[in-house]
């Protein structure tokens, strides 16, 4: 095969266009919900933050156990051995029950923050319809587009509002989980 018969490939792109995307849509979805109930906001960021924080102390417990089984192995003194690992297991799920409830609570804020926002939505859809004239509103085509932005409206806000929490659980786990790693490890930073 020469090379004017070749069909070439056109080269990956780097998906920077994708990120600055969503690092956009993400910033618009969180003004919109702050301008909706900051508080809220804030509280859903902290228990998801918190929640992806967990599982730090959660990894680390576990190395524990891990530790302590793999110390006992040949103890004659089973007592000895089980004690201090009942103790990791006892802390273990504390940890997980304390983590459950972040989750609840997360859930719960987002759930208040995804209902008031479509309220605002709703309100806003409703001013704008307020100043349309009654032909306009009478037309068939607009009652049919407006039917339909009635129905998504609701399942759209839902899906903003779902990446909105899950972000800052998965940034701080993965960091932290990461930071974990450089720590119980040094061999890790080498590669």
């Amino acid at each position: 095969m020469d090379n004017k018969t070749k069909t070439r490939l056109p080269k990956p792109k780097l998906a920077l266009d994708r990120l600055s995307q969503v690092v956009y849509t993400f910033r618009q979805v969180t003004k919109l919900a702050a301008r909706v109930n900051l508080k809220v906001l804030i509280l859903l960021f902290l228990f998801n933050a918190l929640w992806g924080f967990s599982s730090l102390p959660g990894f680390y417990l576990e190395k524990l156990i891990l530790d302590k089984l793999v110390v006992g192995i040949g103890n004659p003194k089973l007592s000895a051995v089980i004690q201090p690992i009942m103790w990791l297991i006892i802390a273990r799920l504390i940890l997980e029950l304390i983590r459950s409830l972040l989750s609840r609570l997360g859930n719960l804020n987002r759930t208040i923050i995804t209902f008031a926002t479509n309220a605002a939505l709703d309100a806003q859809i409703g001013q704008q319809l307020a100043g349309l004239d009654m032909a306009t509103i009478e037309d068939p085509e607009f009652k049919n587009k407006f039917t339909r932005i009635e129905r998504e409206a609701n399942q759209r806000v839902w899906g903003m509002m779902m990446p909105l929490a899950d972000i800052p659980n998965y940034l701080i786990g993965f960091l932290s989980v990461v930071g974990l790693l450089f720590i119980l490890h040094p061999l890790v930073r080498v590669y």
